[in-house]
């Protein structure tokens, strides 16, 4: 897993800066150099969707979904259906996420729920 604020400590660490801002805990940016130069695995475990879905190792939630962000015709925002319970898809035996298996593992729904709230928050000073 990786996302694309990682290519800012990657690019740091190849070109040997030291300084990387550290501000929010969710959001801290992973170097992805040992995946690049070495076959390593990723340092990045989670992360959060534009606020409505969440992923931590094989299992991802969704809070709400939408068919579309907007219209074509109107460029108009689309409305997002809200999960209660979450969605939660196995992503390794599931990649296209069409089998929602929440309703069999609410703990892990919690679970996710419980790290997907950690991950929003943002560091203590």
């Amino acid at each position: 897993m990786a996302a694309n604020l990682d290519l800012y400590a990657t690019f740091a660490a190849l070109s040997e800066a030291t300084d990387l801002p550290t501000s929010s805990p969710g959001f801290i940016s992973k170097d992805l150099t040992g995946i690049l130069l070495s076959g390593a695995s990723s340092p990045r475990r989670q992360w959060l969707y534009e606020g409505d879905a969440f992923r931590s190792g094989k299992y991802k939630i969704h809070i709400a979904t939408k068919d579309r962000s907007s219209s074509p015709d109107t460029r108009k925002r689309e409305p997002k259906t809200v999960h209660n319970p979450p969605l939660l898809f196995d992503l390794e035996a599931d990649m296209s996420e069409t089998t929602n298996i929440g309703a069999e593992n609410p703990e892990i729904v919690a679970r996710l729920l419980r790290k997907m709230n950690a991950f929003k928050k943002p560091a203590k000073k």
